[in-house]
């Protein structure tokens, strides 16, 4: 069981993976990461190069306030409300977090919700299954169990400086990101394969943030292999 590391870094997450690969043996990895996932894996690849053949990202924030990046673009008025208040001062950003994160657990602990929450979309394909809503519902009332805290480290390391240059990632990265995406907009793919070395980028026309990573599983999981 880990432990809270309050204040922690995007980039503290490479010890972590250093002590799982140490502790399982494994000398050599491909990582994975999806929506604020994604900085995470790009994190591991900058700093344990030794041990990362490839990574693989799907719908990715690129990094808050970095030069040359319009971050809202594509952002729906609430969402980009919260990344400003959050800019304005954690400390009335975590107040509000908290009131909106209590209700968040309260409805996304039901697979009906996200049923309702998909629309039209809902049993259309395997992103949208009653299968993967029941998934969504069990990770988020696990997931908020134990108080929210947990939620909020993720989101304010997503919004702080990440702690790692990306310029400095050796190994080859594969970008996933769909056109259709409002939660993580495709200019925030577009930036970091601009600023990645050996970074390949795939924007498929139809899918959004709620489908990218499902559609494209095979082929990136492909990719990944070709890279072992």
């Amino acid at each position: 069981m880990s432990v809270p590391q309050p204040g922690r870094r995007v980039a503290d997450c490479a010890e972590d993976v250093r002590a799982i690969l140490a502790h399982l043996g494994i000398s050599r990895a491909a990582v994975w990461g999806s929506s604020v996932g994604g900085p995470y894996a790009l994190a591991t690849a900058a700093l344990l190069p030794e041990a990362i053949t490839s990574v693989c990202v799907s719908a990715s924030l690129a990094p808050y306030g970095a030069p040359g990046l319009d971050f809202a673009e594509g952002m729906p008025e609430g969402f980009w409300e919260e990344i400003r208040v959050f800019a304005d001062g954690p400390g009335r950003a975590r107040a509000e977090f908290r009131a909106r994160s209590a209700e968040f657990a309260r409805l996304s602990s039901s697979p009906a919700w996200w049923m309702d929450r998909w629309a039209d979309r809902a049993g259309k394909d395997a992103a949208h299954s009653q299968q993967w809503a029941d998934y969504l519902a069990l990770v988020n009332r696990d997931g908020y169990a134990g108080g929210g805290e947990g939620w909020w480290e993720d989101w304010s390391a997503s919004f702080l400086p990440w702690g790692f240059d990306l310029a400095s990632i050796q190994a080859p990265v594969a970008l996933w990101h769909g056109l259709q995406d409002t939660a993580a907009p495709p200019g925030h793919s577009r930036w970091l394969a601009g600023h990645i070395p050996h970074a390949t980028a795939h924007f498929p026309a139809d899918q959004d943030h709620t489908n990218v990573e499902e559609n494209n599983r095979s082929a990136a999981i492909a990719w990944v292999r070709s890279h072992m």
